[in-house]
């Protein structure tokens, strides 16, 4: 175990390692290739609508601290290949619903300066 500006790091073992594309096993105890991550993310893309293409979009709507219901248009494709990102974060899909191009934030509302955009 290593330390560097107080985070731990631990080594992972090989056979903590998985290889499966479709990341079926949804582990906590497995690590995810490199190739397996490129593979899943890949075919989530191009199943999402949109010819494959990605790119981050600013929602409609008042970001004001008050208002939770926000607009994308482009609708996205899928929710399988949908990152709302707040400040920085990739936010929960818990935290908030999508409902084709309508989000509403439930555990969380942005405020004026906040970073607000998705990846779709």
């Amino acid at each position: 175990m290593a330390e560097t500006t107080g985070i731990t790091v631990k080594a992972a073992h090989l056979d903590g390692l998985d290889t499966d594309a479709t990341l079926a096993a949804c582990s906590d105890q497995k690590i995810p290739s490199q190739k397996a991550v490129k593979y899943y993310v890949d075919a989530a893309v191009a199943g999402g609508g949109g010819g494959g293409s990605i790119a981050r979009r600013v929602p409609t709507g008042s970001i004001d601290g008050v208002n939770t219901s926000f607009g994308f248009s482009p609708a996205p494709g899928s929710a399988a290949a949908f990152f709302l990102v707040w400040n920085g974060l990739i936010v929960d899909p818990a935290d908030y619903s999508l409902s084709g191009g309508v989000l509403t934030t439930t555990a969380f509302v942005p405020r004026s300066g906040d970073s607000f955009y998705a990846i779709f």
